[in-house]
């Protein structure tokens, strides 16, 4: 089963250290051989999905390091 990952995570910095979640995401996805995961832009993801090309796709958002390293927060980010 074809599926698109779109990984548009600009990273964190946490501690003078860079972390990127997206890419670990990403790794921790193509490590499941169930689906037959492509690596790509927004755009050909949206097309791949309107011309049946993928199932679905996953969207990581560019914030997504930053939301998921705010744990460390007082006020983490939620939702």
């Amino acid at each position: 089963m074809p599926v698109a990952i779109v990984n548009e995570d600009a990273g964190a910095q946490i501690d003078e250290e860079h972390v990127n979640a997206g890419e670990e995401f990403v790794d921790t996805l193509l490590e499941n051989e169930d689906f037959q995961w492509e690596v790509t832009d927004a755009q050909h993801a949206e097309r791949g999905l309107q011309d049946f090309d993928y199932y679905f796709y996953v969207h990581i958002p560019t914030d997504f390091s930053k939301n998921v390293t705010s744990i460390r927060d007082e006020t983490p980010e939620q939702g």
